[in-house]
């Protein structure tokens, strides 16, 4: 059960880092375009994917044939959002299905890399603390994850990786001190889970109810539109203190310039002096 569980994570861990299918066909001079769907997180220091991560990827991908890694990294090049499908179907398919080892994104046992233990304990952390921050914030939902993760790990596979796409966010806000996005992406959580209920009420409801229900959601995208412009301010306002530290790198690296300029004897000098011994008194 622990490997099993185990393979399990480590899948979840690769999935998560697929990058959501791009919207196609919007308006590109809208000035509002995407900030209904954009990630609150994802401008505000969230991690990209690394090479190393990527060529992982890719190589369990392809399960170690040359032409199949070729035709997917030129995949990637042509059509990013057909390739992460293929590689995103790839390993859903190939998920561990509890009858003992068998395939898995990173080795051939899906056990993870070899000399993995420190990845292995870092991805059980990341695990353990995104199960803490739902059980503080959603204390039914972790009991619920808490049962599935005993009674039936593929769907605790599943639903761990939706609420981890959920949560990942907001404990990366929070690891980096960042306490008002974090608060930020909670609310916003609670106001997506308010709109979809509303709308599956709206989907049901008949002539006479829709517009006091269209009413309700107008509020609910109100405060998420609010939700939108403190992040921007958020991010505003750290761009600004990033630029006020780097005028004062600049500033102490043209002192330095300046003190240096016109002082070249003087320091060629004193440090030949410091490179050679000093003459013993007779």
């Amino acid at each position: 059960m622990v490997l099993k569980m185990m393979r399990i994570w480590l899948l979840a861990a690769v999935l998560g880092a697929f990058p959501a299918p791009a919207a196609t066909g919007s308006d590109k001079t809208d000035a509002f375009k995407g900030i209904w769907t954009e990630d609150l997180e994802r401008e505000s220091g969230r991690a990209k994917l690394s090479k190393e991560r990527f060529d992982q990827i890719i190589k369990s991908a392809s399960q170690g044939k040359a032409d199949e890694e070729k035709r997917l990294r030129k995949l990637y090049a042509d059509d990013q959002q057909k390739f992460w499908g293929e590689v995103r179907e790839f390993f859903h398919r190939n998920r561990p299905s509890g009858r003992g080892p068998g395939p898995g994104p990173r080795g051939t046992d899906g056990q993870g890399p070899r000399g993995g233990g420190r990845w292995h304990e870092r991805l059980q952390k990341r695990h353990d603390e995104l199960l803490a921050l739902i059980k503080e914030h959603r204390p039914e939902r972790a009991r619920k994850l808490a049962d599935l993760r005993e009674s039936d790990p593929d769907k605790y596979f599943k639903e761990f990786s939706a609420q981890r796409r959920i949560w990942g966010p907001v404990l990366e806000a929070k690891k980096r001190g960042d306490k008002k996005l974090a608060a930020l992406l909670i609310e916003d959580i609670d106001l997506l889970q308010d709109r979809n209920a509303l709308l599956r009420e709206i989907h049901r409801a008949d002539k006479k109810q829709r517009p006091k229900l269209l009413k309700e959601l107008e509020g609910i995208v109100g405060k998420r539109f609010d939700l939108i412009l403190k992040k921007k301010r958020l991010q505003y306002q750290e761009l600004r203190r990033r630029l006020k530290r780097l005028q004062d790198q600049i500033e102490r690296k043209q002192q330095e310039l300046e003190k240096l300029t016109g002082s070249k004897k003087q320091a060629i000098t004193k440090r030949v002096n410091e490179l050679t011994p000093k003459e013993k008194p007779n």
